[in-house]
């Protein structure tokens, strides 16, 4: 069984296309279909469906995948065992949150050129809904972001970290200066809130609507810092992860208001795309992520 027909099979199973994939791999797509051919033949069965410009795995190809990725994973890794992480090269491709990017690339990014001064690295920060896109679609190698549990059968999690979500405010708005919030003081606050696609927000105004308020949403950002620096210099509530404020709060700028009724726990997440081949380039970048993040919460 040949590595380059395995890897053929990740890549197709990954883009859902032979002619991506192709490209990526840089052979021909008659090449690339060969490769599954002579791969299909070897094995003895199906290993995708193709209906029309439709291409699924079947669930043959389904079984063959974990195996595939640890086959060719190991064959990466042979091949490397006997060069620096400095000699390595290529493009890493990476996907962060607005507001993961704020606390760790810069950490990560140095400590991670540090160990891997010949990759490129790639960067897009967007929202969760469209990383995950990103991922399926094989435009991005590796993706951080804050989130529920992973449960998606496509994505596989590297690395995952509880946080905790807050409401804060301005230490001096007048619900920050009561001894005893109640859920009801909400009713008539203002809020800025991150864009649909933070499920943390969802989640926030889930809660509120089944305690019968609907909240006062006037504006909604994707950039959390600009959201916790407009909560320190005006009389508006939001609802944040707490890594974004900790640091504020600490020195007394945002005050975290403390109401009871309310827990909210996401997972910090860094995940691939399930066929992904997990790389040298991919195991280190999250090797530092998980670092940074374990140092800072």
């Amino acid at each position: 069984m040949e590595i380059r027909n395995l890897s053929a099979f990740l890549q197709v199973a990954a883009t859902q296309n032979f002619t991506q994939a192709a490209h990526i791999l840089g052979y021909s797509q008659s090449n690339v279909s060969m490769q599954i051919q002579q791969l299909e033949k070897e094995i003895g069965v199906q290993l995708f469906d193709r209906i029309g410009r439709h291409i699924t795995l079947t669930h043959y190809g389904q079984e063959l995948l974990p195996y595939a990725q640890e086959i060719v994973s190991m064959s990466l890794k042979m091949g490397n065992i006997l060069r620096s992480e400095s000699s390595i090269g290529g493009v890493l491709r990476v996907g962060m949150v607005d507001s993961l990017f704020d606390i760790v690339f810069k950490n990560a990014i140095e400590k991670y050129h540090a160990r891997f001064p010949n990759v490129n690295i790639e960067l897009t920060v967007d929202g969760v809904a469209n990383l995950q896109q990103l991922l399926k679609k094989n435009q991005i190698d590796i993706a951080c972001f804050i989130d529920d549990t992973v449960i998606k059968s496509n994505l596989n999690c590297l690395y995952s970290l509880p946080c905790k979500i807050v409401i804060v405010s301005n230490p001096y708005n007048k619900i920050a200066i009561k001894e005893k919030v109640d859920i009801k003081d909400m009713a008539n606050e203002e809020f800025i809130l991150m864009e649909e696609s933070a499920s943390y927000s969802i989640r926030f105004q889930n809660w509120i609507a089944s305690k019968k308020i609907e909240p006062k949403v006037f504006l909604k950002l994707q950039n959390a810092d600009m959201a916790k620096r407009l909560v320190q210099t005006g009389s508006y509530l939001s609802v944040l992860p707490l890594y974004t404020v900790s640091p504020s709060a600490a020195e007394g700028s945002i005050k975290i208001i403390d109401i009871p009724e309310f827990h909210l726990i996401q997972q910090i997440q860094i995940v691939v795309y399930k066929p992904k081949v997990i790389t040298p380039q991919i195991e280190g970048f999250a090797h530092e992520v998980s670092h940074i993040l374990e140092f800072l919460l």
